[in-house]
């Protein structure tokens, strides 16, 4: 446990190095958010002066990693930022050279960060501490964002020389998949070596927990490079809060600086602002979470085949971009390239993020439109494949929010502070599909009303049709809607269909794109064999009947009205009801 005099260490550090602390400021060790940082005035105004000062010299940067690591090492590296991950977990971890200066130098902040469970990171959550989360995407995908981190660090530390040490920690590498949860967590949390796994999902964790942009203090650096701020690290997170990170030359020195422009009240916690992270990401890399996260994202995994994408591309679909996952836009015209021929990974799939700033992911609904349009002659966005998309769209949702629902019991005693996190993360999932659901059925009741003239139910053909209603007596005794429910509605519109466009009955005549879909179905299948056809058996055992239709209930007609009712129609996930759709383009 933390105690206020190793906080003083680490200030009495800084300050000899150069850093600047606002003296209105206090640190100070809390049981509930840990290292804090508080105000000890009124502060009516908004601050113009920084409150924090970190000279260059005590900042952790990717030079540090190449003075270190040398050239040719940090070539070699993937990741952008491994090579500094590896940095940290050498500072942290190497305990071969007591005169390393590096290390001596940064011994006060290094000592102070949190390790292992300390962190709070489900990374190191046991097997019983995870069911916590139910069957969640954090739940799900841990397993795999594991080994990501895993295949990061080796293509890492495979640059470095192959010391009897490194040699032991790569076996991890090939053991991971024996290996059960709880134990790989109790090799991660027993770190005995810079170089092993443990060592760098340690780094990783304090890098997506305390990072900062390089870009703030070198506008040349590679995108996504990272440094690492002592003392700037300690103030925690409050999305709400007004804060400005700079950098300011004076001279020959720099300095990070970090500008909380909120007013405060004497004793009130001062904050920085992380960005707009959602509780997944907040409790993967800082511990926590949020009560009500406005910033809250719920996750979807879509797996294609990549023809299928392709295809998608003329409804507007393009794979989705996201920033901790690498997916590659398609080149121009018929042309694949390389990237995606050789990096697209049809098991993986692609992910699409859902939050309260975009409750119906365009891109997405576009892709689930082109789903619906597949079988029929459909080559762009209509309103029934819109319709449809939203059903598809809607079915994905519900089925992931009943897992949620499922309650969970514990079997030991786990930390109270798990539990809320779990809390707080699942009320979270499950308030945000909610709200995507409820926007979802708005989306559909403003298209229904709005093309309300384009669509029509087999309860408004009953009603207006006599003809209709006449022959449905005469063959199977309907005579009320009612009666009529007792029927499955595709039979019905099928003979429906059947029945306008072979003459018996025009007082409700099909609908002209109904009647051109069933005589070109009719027409491509005039060499079909019967024995090949879909067997409708409730239609054909109308056959029996003496009714002059039943000349037309022949397999093929029944298949060529089935195939022109589906092409025409979606069907709500609510209530299940069929409603015909005239084939609009949006």
């Amino acid at each position: 446990m933390i105690d206020d005099s190793q906080i003083q260490t680490l200030l009495k550090w800084g300050q000899d190095q150069g850093a600047i602390i606002d003296p209105s400021i206090q640190f100070k060790y809390t049981k509930d958010h840990g290292i804090s940082v508080f105000v000890t005035q009124d502060i009516k105004t908004p601050s113009e002066k920084p409150q924090i000062k970190i000279p260059s010299d005590m900042i952790i940067h990717n030079k540090l990693a190449l003075d270190t690591f040398g050239e040719s090492f940090i070539s070699k590296s993937d990741n952008v930022n491994s090579s500094l991950k590896l940095l940290v977990s050498k500072l942290k971890f190497d305990n071969t050279n007591d005169s390393w200066e590096l290390q001596q130098k940064f011994k006060p902040f290094i000592d102070l960060l949190p390790l292992g469970k300390e962190t709070g990171s489900v990374f190191y959550w046991s097997s019983e501490e995870l069911r916590t989360l139910g069957k969640t995407n954090l739940a799900g995908s841990l397993e795999a964002k594991t080994k990501s981190l895993l295949k990061e660090w080796y293509s890492t530390v495979e640059n470095l020389e192959h010391t009897p040490e490194l040699q032991q920690d790569l076996k991890l590498f090939h053991d991971f998949d024996s290996l059960d949860h709880d134990t790989l967590v109790s090799k991660l949390l027993d770190t005995k070596s810079w170089t092993s796994f443990g060592a760098y999902l340690w780094s990783c964790i304090i890098f997506t927990s305390r990072a900062f942009p390089n870009e703030i203090i070198n506008s040349n650096c590679k995108p996504g490079q990272a440094i690492l701020l002592p003392i700037i690290d300690l103030l925690n997170h409050d999305n709400s809060t007004n804060v400005e990170w700079s950098f300011e030359e004076t001279g020959d020195e720099g300095f990070f600086t970090l500008l909380n422009k909120d007013p405060h009240t004497k004793g009130d916690e001062i904050f920085n602002n992380y960005g707009a992270k959602s509780n997944e990401e907040l409790l993967l890399g800082y511990g926590f979470t949020l009560e009500d996260n406005k910033h809250d994202t719920i996750a979807l995994r879509i797996k294609l085949p990549l023809g299928e994408i392709l295809e998608a591309e003329n409804f507007g679909f393009q794979i989705p971009k996201i920033e901790d996952y690498t997916y590659f836009a398609f080149s121009t015209g018929e042309e694949i390239s390389k990237a995606i021929k050789t990096k697209y990974d049809e098991n993986e799939g692609m992910l699409f993020y859902i939050n309260y700033q975009n409750l119906i992911p365009d891109n997405l609904l576009k892709l689930f439109q082109f789903k619906s349009s597949q079988g029929t002659s459909e080559t762009g966005s209509t309103l029934r494949n819109k319709l449809n998309g939203l059903q598809i769209f809607r079915s994905a949702l519900e089925t992931k929010l009943s897992l949620l629902k499922e309650s969970y019991e514990s079997t030991t005693n786990i930390n109270p502070d798990i539990l809320q996190n779990a809390k707080n993360y699942k009320n979270g999932q499950k308030q945000l599909y909610k709200s995507s659901l409820k926007a979802i059925k708005h989306l559909e009741k403003e298209l229904l009303h709005d093309y309300k003239t384009h669509v029509t139910t087999l309860s408004k053909i009953y009603k207006k049709s006599e003809s209709f209603q006449k022959l449905l007596y005469e063959l199977l005794n309907i005579d009320s809607d009612l009666s009529l429910q007792k029927f499955d509605t595709q039979d019905i519109l099928i003979l429906w269909i059947i029945s306008q466009n072979e003459g018996f009955g025009s007082d409700f005549q099909a609908l002209e794109y109904l009647q051109q879909t069933y005589q070109e179905n009719l027409k491509a299948l005039e060499n079909e064999s019967e024995s090949e056809l879909e067997i409708f058996e409730f239609l054909q055992e109308l056959s029996t009947k003496d009714h002059k239709i039943v000349e037309y209930l022949k397999p093929r007609n029944i298949n060529a009205a089935a195939a022109a009712l589906n092409q025409n129609v979606y069907q709500r996930v609510s209530d299940g009801q069929i409603i015909l759709v005239e084939p609009l383009d949006l």
